[in-house]
């Protein structure tokens, strides 16, 4: 990967009571969490969401349901499909998410608020 988008271990602790996953600065998440945001029900597998640069916002991406493609910088492409799993996205990197499953459900954590000025969407 890139050291400007980059994989990341999401720590889920699970017992006879269900699965836990906590999100904190430094352990799995390399920023102050400002903004939460989902993607669910894409209606399609032909629906591309993002498709932009964030110029002042960076983020990391994970499914926890189902599944999806996430392409950075119109080169680099990573199957997210497990909520173990997530990517670290940086300021900058363009993003396109695709090829979502019926049952997807990305959660999406980013350092910034929103501003629609910051989209690039080239």
């Amino acid at each position: 990967m890139h050291k400007d988008f980059y994989l990341v271990d999401i720590d889920i602790k699970t017992d006879g009571r269900g699965s836990l996953t906590a999100f904190e600065k430094d352990f799995n998440c390399p920023f102050e969490i400002k903004r939460v945001f989902c993607i669910a029900k894409v209606p399609n597998k032909d629906i591309i969401r993002a498709n932009h640069i964030n110029k002042n916002t960076s983020m990391v991406l994970i499914a926890l349901q189902g599944n999806c493609v996430v392409e950075c910088n119109k080169t680099e492409k990573v199957i997210l499909n497990s909520p173990d799993k997530g990517i670290f996205i940086g300021k900058g990197v363009h993003r396109k998410l695709y090829k979502f499953s019926k049952n997807a459900l990305v959660l999406c954590l980013c350092d910034n608020y929103y501003d629609k000025l910051e989209y690039d969407r080239e």
